[in-house]
Protein backbone atom coordinates (compact mmCIF):
# COMPACT_ATOMS: atom_id res chain seq x y z
CA UNK A 1 0.00 0.00 0.00
CA UNK A 2 1.36 3.19 -1.18
CA UNK A 3 -0.56 7.06 0.43
CA UNK A 4 0.38 9.52 -3.03
CA UNK A 5 -0.66 12.87 -3.65
CA UNK A 6 -4.31 12.60 -5.48
CA UNK A 7 -4.10 15.93 -7.18
CA UNK A 8 -1.42 14.52 -8.79
CA UNK A 9 -2.63 11.13 -9.63
CA UNK A 10 -5.80 12.98 -10.55
CA UNK A 11 -4.95 15.76 -12.74
CA UNK A 12 -1.29 15.09 -13.77
CA UNK A 13 -2.90 13.20 -17.12
CA UNK A 14 -4.39 16.08 -18.43
CA UNK A 15 -2.07 19.07 -17.37
CA UNK A 16 0.80 16.82 -19.28
CA UNK A 17 -1.29 16.46 -22.03
CA UNK A 18 -2.29 19.59 -22.59
CA UNK A 19 1.20 21.28 -21.88
CA UNK A 20 2.93 19.23 -23.87
CA UNK A 21 0.99 19.47 -27.02
CA UNK A 22 0.98 22.98 -26.32
CA UNK A 23 4.89 23.41 -26.09
CA UNK A 24 5.57 24.75 -29.01
CA UNK A 25 2.90 27.63 -29.35
CA UNK A 26 4.07 28.43 -25.73
CA UNK A 27 7.62 28.51 -27.22
CA UNK A 28 7.05 30.98 -29.77
CA UNK A 29 4.87 33.14 -28.27
CA UNK A 30 5.89 36.16 -25.74
CA UNK A 31 6.15 35.17 -22.57
CA UNK A 32 3.12 36.62 -19.96
CA UNK A 33 3.24 37.79 -16.69
CA UNK A 34 3.95 35.40 -14.11
CA UNK A 35 0.81 34.41 -11.94
CA UNK A 36 1.20 33.43 -8.28
CA UNK A 37 1.83 30.11 -7.89
CA UNK A 38 -0.71 28.07 -6.31
CA UNK A 39 0.12 25.81 -3.52
CA UNK A 40 -1.19 21.88 -3.25
CA UNK A 41 -2.94 19.86 -0.58
CA UNK A 42 0.03 19.25 1.52
CA UNK A 43 1.04 15.92 2.64
CA UNK A 44 -0.61 15.86 6.72
CA UNK A 45 1.07 13.40 9.00
CA UNK A 46 -0.54 13.26 12.32
CA UNK A 47 -1.93 16.85 12.02
CA UNK A 48 1.22 18.71 10.37
CA UNK A 49 2.49 19.23 7.29
CA UNK A 50 5.45 17.11 4.88
CA UNK A 51 6.92 19.35 3.18
CA UNK A 52 8.73 18.63 0.16
CA UNK A 53 7.66 15.11 0.52
CA UNK A 54 4.98 13.31 -2.40
CA UNK A 55 4.42 10.08 -0.41
CA UNK A 56 4.43 7.88 3.11
CA UNK A 57 5.46 4.62 2.40
CA UNK A 58 4.46 1.70 5.39
CA UNK A 59 7.26 -0.05 6.13
CA UNK A 60 6.87 -3.74 5.81
CA UNK A 61 7.07 -4.35 9.92
CA UNK A 62 4.15 -1.83 9.81
CA UNK A 63 5.82 0.46 12.30
CA UNK A 64 6.80 3.76 10.72
CA UNK A 65 6.85 5.09 7.11
CA UNK A 66 9.56 6.06 4.51
CA UNK A 67 9.16 9.37 3.07
CA UNK A 68 9.98 9.91 -0.64
CA UNK A 69 10.04 13.05 -2.86
CA UNK A 70 8.80 12.35 -5.81
CA UNK A 71 5.49 10.27 -6.74
CA UNK A 72 4.88 6.69 -7.35
CA UNK A 73 4.47 7.26 -11.41
CA UNK A 74 8.02 9.65 -11.53
CA UNK A 75 9.75 7.03 -9.13
CA UNK A 76 9.27 4.08 -11.13
CA UNK A 77 10.89 5.28 -14.24
CA UNK A 78 13.88 6.40 -12.15
CA UNK A 79 17.47 5.13 -12.33
CA UNK A 80 18.36 2.94 -9.43
CA UNK A 81 20.03 5.36 -7.48
CA UNK A 82 17.61 8.05 -7.97
CA UNK A 83 15.15 5.30 -6.49
CA UNK A 84 17.19 5.34 -3.64
CA UNK A 85 17.88 9.49 -3.51
CA UNK A 86 14.03 10.01 -3.24
CA UNK A 87 14.10 8.43 -0.09
CA UNK A 88 16.69 10.70 1.30
CA UNK A 89 14.82 13.55 2.95
CA UNK A 90 16.95 16.97 1.23
CA UNK A 91 14.51 19.78 2.05
CA UNK A 92 11.94 17.89 3.66
CA UNK A 93 10.22 19.15 6.96
CA UNK A 94 7.46 18.00 9.31
CA UNK A 95 5.68 21.82 9.88
CA UNK A 96 3.22 22.60 12.37
CA UNK A 97 1.95 24.95 15.27
CA UNK A 98 2.55 23.37 18.86
CA UNK A 99 -0.88 24.30 20.89
CA UNK A 100 -0.03 22.35 23.78
CA UNK A 101 2.63 21.84 26.47
CA UNK A 102 4.93 19.35 24.17
CA UNK A 103 5.35 17.54 21.23
CA UNK A 104 7.36 14.54 20.36
CA UNK A 105 8.70 13.20 17.16
CA UNK A 106 9.84 10.26 16.79
CA UNK A 107 12.46 9.51 13.72
CA UNK A 108 15.60 7.68 12.38
CA UNK A 109 17.85 7.19 9.46
CA UNK A 110 18.74 4.47 7.62
CA UNK A 111 22.07 4.10 6.55
CA UNK A 112 23.33 4.21 2.69
CA UNK A 113 25.75 6.69 1.90
CA UNK A 114 29.06 5.83 0.49
CA UNK A 115 31.87 4.44 2.54
CA UNK A 116 33.28 7.91 2.61
CA UNK A 117 30.40 9.35 4.45
CA UNK A 118 29.08 6.05 6.75
CA UNK A 119 29.63 7.03 10.37
CA UNK A 120 29.02 10.99 9.79
CA UNK A 121 26.28 12.44 12.45
CA UNK A 122 23.43 12.76 10.83
CA UNK A 123 21.17 16.06 11.82
CA UNK A 124 17.79 17.76 11.93
CA UNK A 125 17.34 21.05 12.32
CA UNK A 126 14.72 22.74 14.73
CA UNK A 127 13.31 26.30 14.16
CA UNK A 128 10.75 28.48 15.25
CA UNK A 129 9.55 30.28 11.95
CA UNK A 130 12.72 31.40 10.11
CA UNK A 131 15.01 31.11 13.48
CA UNK A 132 17.33 28.26 14.26
CA UNK A 133 16.69 26.68 17.82
CA UNK A 134 19.11 24.09 17.81
CA UNK A 135 20.92 21.11 15.58
CA UNK A 136 19.50 17.14 16.66
CA UNK A 137 20.93 14.11 16.22
CA UNK A 138 18.74 11.04 15.00
CA UNK A 139 20.35 7.86 14.90
CA UNK A 140 19.90 4.39 13.47
CA UNK A 141 17.16 3.34 16.40
CA UNK A 142 14.32 5.21 16.82
CA UNK A 143 15.33 8.63 18.29
CA UNK A 144 12.55 10.98 20.07
CA UNK A 145 12.49 14.47 20.07
CA UNK A 146 10.55 16.62 22.14
CA UNK A 147 9.47 19.79 21.37
CA UNK A 148 8.36 22.74 23.51
CA UNK A 149 7.01 26.33 23.23
CA UNK A 150 9.27 28.99 23.20
CA UNK A 151 9.45 31.70 26.27
CA UNK A 152 10.90 34.09 23.75
CA UNK A 153 7.92 33.72 21.04
CA UNK A 154 6.92 37.75 21.77
CA UNK A 155 10.52 38.56 20.96
CA UNK A 156 10.65 36.53 17.69
CA UNK A 157 7.58 38.20 16.15
CA UNK A 158 9.55 41.29 16.97
CA UNK A 159 12.35 40.53 14.90
CA UNK A 160 10.05 39.79 12.15
CA UNK A 161 7.78 42.55 10.76
CA UNK A 162 4.17 41.87 10.37
CA UNK A 163 2.77 40.95 7.05
CA UNK A 164 5.82 39.89 5.47
CA UNK A 165 5.60 37.69 2.85
CA UNK A 166 9.06 36.84 2.57
CA UNK A 167 9.43 35.61 6.02
CA UNK A 168 8.24 32.55 8.13
CA UNK A 169 5.83 32.89 10.80
CA UNK A 170 8.03 32.53 14.27
CA UNK A 171 4.70 30.63 15.67
CA UNK A 172 5.58 28.08 13.27
CA UNK A 173 7.75 24.78 14.30
CA UNK A 174 9.77 23.75 11.70
CA UNK A 175 11.74 20.40 11.92
CA UNK A 176 14.03 20.55 8.96
CA UNK A 177 15.07 16.40 8.16
CA UNK A 178 18.53 15.58 7.38
CA UNK A 179 19.32 15.37 3.75
CA UNK A 180 21.00 12.18 3.64
CA UNK A 181 20.59 9.33 4.07
CA UNK A 182 17.23 7.65 4.12
CA UNK A 183 15.00 9.39 7.25
CA UNK A 184 11.97 7.40 8.88
CA UNK A 185 9.37 8.62 10.89
CA UNK A 186 7.17 6.63 13.52
CA UNK A 187 5.02 9.03 15.18
CA UNK A 188 3.91 12.80 16.48
CA UNK A 189 2.65 13.44 19.53
CA UNK A 190 0.86 16.36 21.33
CA UNK A 191 -1.19 19.06 20.59
CA UNK A 192 -0.51 20.32 17.65
CA UNK A 193 -2.53 22.30 14.06
CA UNK A 194 -1.21 22.50 10.83
CA UNK A 195 0.43 25.59 9.20
CA UNK A 196 -1.54 28.49 7.63
CA UNK A 197 -1.14 29.57 4.37
CA UNK A 198 -0.18 32.79 5.69
CA UNK A 199 2.88 31.42 8.03
CA UNK A 200 4.67 30.71 4.92
CA UNK A 201 6.32 32.68 2.37
CA UNK A 202 4.55 33.78 -1.00
CA UNK A 203 6.70 32.26 -3.17
CA UNK A 204 8.41 29.02 -3.77
CA UNK A 205 12.10 28.38 -5.23
CA UNK A 206 12.49 24.63 -6.77
CA UNK A 207 15.91 23.15 -7.28
CA UNK A 208 16.60 20.32 -9.26
CA UNK A 209 19.92 18.60 -9.78
CA UNK A 210 22.84 16.00 -8.83
CA UNK A 211 24.55 15.66 -5.04
CA UNK A 212 26.12 19.25 -4.89
CA UNK A 213 22.05 20.39 -5.30
CA UNK A 214 21.40 17.44 -2.63
CA UNK A 215 23.32 18.60 -1.19
CA UNK A 216 26.13 15.91 -0.21
CA UNK A 217 29.14 16.54 2.31
CA UNK A 218 27.29 19.52 3.83
CA UNK A 219 27.27 19.34 7.66
CA UNK A 220 23.11 19.58 7.88
CA UNK A 221 20.15 20.68 5.75
CA UNK A 222 20.26 24.45 6.34
CA UNK A 223 24.26 24.63 4.73
CA UNK A 224 22.82 22.86 1.18
CA UNK A 225 23.00 25.50 -1.34
CA UNK A 226 18.89 25.74 -1.98
CA UNK A 227 18.55 26.04 1.54
CA UNK A 228 21.06 29.45 1.99
CA UNK A 229 19.56 30.91 -1.46
CA UNK A 230 16.19 30.28 -0.39
CA UNK A 231 16.45 32.52 2.87
CA UNK A 232 18.59 34.89 1.08
CA UNK A 233 15.51 35.45 -1.40
CA UNK A 234 13.09 35.27 0.87
CA UNK A 235 11.81 31.93 -0.40
CA UNK A 236 10.11 28.36 0.83
CA UNK A 237 12.39 25.48 -1.25
CA UNK A 238 11.89 22.46 -2.77
CA UNK A 239 14.88 20.74 -2.99
CA UNK A 240 14.74 17.90 -6.21
CA UNK A 241 18.63 17.08 -5.57
CA UNK A 242 19.45 13.60 -6.50
CA UNK A 243 22.86 12.53 -5.65
CA UNK A 244 24.62 10.68 -8.58
CA UNK A 245 21.36 10.23 -10.01
CA UNK A 246 20.01 13.51 -11.79
CA UNK A 247 19.63 11.43 -15.43
CA UNK A 248 17.03 13.93 -16.98
CA UNK A 249 14.19 11.43 -17.35
CA UNK A 250 11.67 12.91 -19.25
CA UNK A 251 9.08 11.77 -16.34
CA UNK A 252 10.94 14.18 -14.21
CA UNK A 253 10.65 16.56 -16.51
CA UNK A 254 6.81 16.50 -16.83
CA UNK A 255 6.42 16.34 -13.32
CA UNK A 256 8.05 19.20 -12.87
CA UNK A 257 6.68 21.14 -15.04
CA UNK A 258 3.23 20.45 -14.17
CA UNK A 259 3.58 21.43 -10.84
CA UNK A 260 1.71 24.38 -9.73
CA UNK A 261 3.70 25.03 -6.50
CA UNK A 262 7.08 26.80 -7.83
CA UNK A 263 7.70 30.31 -8.65
CA UNK A 264 11.40 30.15 -9.98
CA UNK A 265 13.60 27.43 -10.23
CA UNK A 266 17.27 26.34 -10.79
CA UNK A 267 18.14 23.02 -13.13
CA UNK A 268 21.76 21.94 -12.70
CA UNK A 269 22.37 19.42 -15.67
CA UNK A 270 24.92 17.24 -16.52
CA UNK A 271 27.78 15.93 -14.10
CA UNK A 272 26.00 12.90 -13.20
CA UNK A 273 25.48 12.01 -16.90
CA UNK A 274 29.79 12.42 -17.98
CA UNK A 275 30.24 8.82 -17.44
CA UNK A 276 26.92 6.87 -18.35
CA UNK A 277 26.43 8.98 -21.87
CA UNK A 278 27.54 10.38 -24.99
CA UNK A 279 27.92 13.95 -25.52
CA UNK A 280 24.96 13.67 -28.44
CA UNK A 281 22.81 11.95 -26.13
CA UNK A 282 23.40 14.42 -23.29
CA UNK A 283 21.62 17.34 -25.82
CA UNK A 284 19.24 15.33 -26.40
CA UNK A 285 18.12 14.60 -23.07
CA UNK A 286 18.83 18.61 -21.96
CA UNK A 287 16.59 19.03 -24.85
CA UNK A 288 13.56 16.77 -24.06
CA UNK A 289 13.90 18.06 -20.15
CA UNK A 290 14.00 21.51 -20.61
CA UNK A 291 11.35 22.14 -23.19
CA UNK A 292 8.06 21.18 -21.21
CA UNK A 293 9.02 23.12 -18.15
CA UNK A 294 10.00 25.86 -20.02
CA UNK A 295 6.49 25.26 -22.25
CA UNK A 296 3.88 25.07 -19.38
CA UNK A 297 5.97 27.27 -17.21
CA UNK A 298 5.55 30.45 -19.23
CA UNK A 299 7.30 33.78 -17.45
CA UNK A 300 8.54 31.80 -14.53
CA UNK A 301 11.87 32.23 -14.09
CA UNK A 302 14.54 29.66 -14.81
CA UNK A 303 18.39 29.26 -14.10
CA UNK A 304 20.05 26.75 -16.45
CA UNK A 305 23.61 25.71 -14.79
CA UNK A 306 26.15 23.72 -16.03
CA UNK A 307 28.45 22.13 -14.46
CA UNK A 308 29.79 23.71 -11.42
CA UNK A 309 34.00 23.58 -10.76
CA UNK A 310 35.64 20.62 -9.89
CA UNK A 311 39.08 18.90 -9.49
CA UNK A 312 38.36 17.26 -13.25
CA UNK A 313 38.68 21.12 -14.56
CA UNK A 314 42.33 20.84 -13.84
CA UNK A 315 43.10 18.12 -16.07
CA UNK A 316 40.79 19.73 -18.97
CA UNK A 317 38.76 17.29 -19.29
CA UNK A 318 36.91 18.10 -22.89
CA UNK A 319 34.02 15.78 -22.17
CA UNK A 320 33.39 18.44 -19.73
CA UNK A 321 33.67 21.48 -22.02
CA UNK A 322 31.18 19.42 -24.72
CA UNK A 323 28.77 18.98 -21.76
CA UNK A 324 28.52 22.65 -21.04
CA UNK A 325 28.27 23.82 -24.11
CA UNK A 326 25.28 21.75 -24.95
CA UNK A 327 23.59 23.44 -21.88
CA UNK A 328 24.31 26.60 -23.30
CA UNK A 329 23.43 26.19 -26.57
CA UNK A 330 20.45 24.65 -25.61
CA UNK A 331 18.96 27.25 -23.91
CA UNK A 332 20.57 29.81 -26.66
CA UNK A 333 18.17 27.77 -28.92
CA UNK A 334 14.94 28.38 -26.93
CA UNK A 335 15.50 32.30 -27.33
CA UNK A 336 13.53 32.85 -24.27
CA UNK A 337 13.51 35.61 -22.13
CA UNK A 338 12.89 33.54 -18.48
CA UNK A 339 15.17 31.17 -19.58
CA UNK A 340 18.96 32.23 -18.38
CA UNK A 341 22.28 29.88 -18.42
CA UNK A 342 24.19 30.00 -15.43
CA UNK A 343 28.03 29.28 -15.80
CA UNK A 344 28.58 26.21 -13.00
CA UNK A 345 32.15 27.95 -12.68
CA UNK A 346 30.84 31.64 -12.44
CA UNK A 347 29.15 30.38 -9.59
CA UNK A 348 31.91 28.46 -7.74
CA UNK A 349 34.95 29.63 -8.65
CA UNK A 350 37.82 28.23 -6.29
CA UNK A 351 38.68 24.34 -6.39
CA UNK A 352 39.90 25.19 -2.65
CA UNK A 353 36.44 25.33 -2.10
CA UNK A 354 36.02 21.61 -2.41
CA UNK A 355 36.01 19.07 0.15
CA UNK A 356 38.97 15.75 -0.10
CA UNK A 357 36.93 13.96 -3.55
CA UNK A 358 37.51 17.23 -5.47
CA UNK A 359 33.99 16.92 -7.00
CA UNK A 360 31.58 18.48 -3.55
CA UNK A 361 31.71 21.75 -2.08
CA UNK A 362 33.05 22.06 1.66
CA UNK A 363 31.36 24.60 3.57
CA UNK A 364 33.14 27.42 1.90
CA UNK A 365 32.37 26.10 -1.20
CA UNK A 366 28.65 25.85 -0.19
CA UNK A 367 28.62 29.46 0.88
CA UNK A 368 30.12 30.55 -2.57
CA UNK A 369 27.88 28.84 -4.91
CA UNK A 370 24.69 30.47 -2.45
CA UNK A 371 26.30 34.03 -2.39
CA UNK A 372 26.63 34.29 -6.18
CA UNK A 373 23.58 32.01 -7.37
CA UNK A 374 21.27 34.52 -5.26
CA UNK A 375 23.27 37.96 -6.56
CA UNK A 376 22.13 36.52 -10.42
CA UNK A 377 18.97 35.65 -9.49
CA UNK A 378 17.95 39.07 -7.38
CA UNK A 379 17.81 41.55 -10.15
CA UNK A 380 15.64 39.29 -12.48
CA UNK A 381 13.25 38.09 -9.41
CA UNK A 382 13.30 42.01 -8.23
CA UNK A 383 13.90 40.57 -4.78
Amino acid sequence: MKIDRREFLHRAPLLLGAGLAAAQRALAAPPAAPAPSRPRAPLVFQNAHLHNVERLEPLPSGEGFRLCRVPTQVWEKMNAMGKTRSFAAAGAELRFNLTGPEAKITLRYVENRGGKAQGWPVLAELYQGGFLMRCEEIREQWTTLVIKPRSNLAKLREESPPGNANAFDPSLVRLALPYMPETQILRLEGEITPPRADQLPRRTYLAYGSSITHGSYALRAGETYPAQVGRALGADVLNLGFGAAAYLEPEMADWIAVRPDWDFATLELGVNLLRPISTAEFARRVDRFLRPIVAVRPARPIFVIDIFTSGKDLEADPKRAEFRAVVRDAVAALKLSHVRHLDGRRLFTRTTGLCFDLLHPSSDGFNEISDRLAAEMTPVLRV
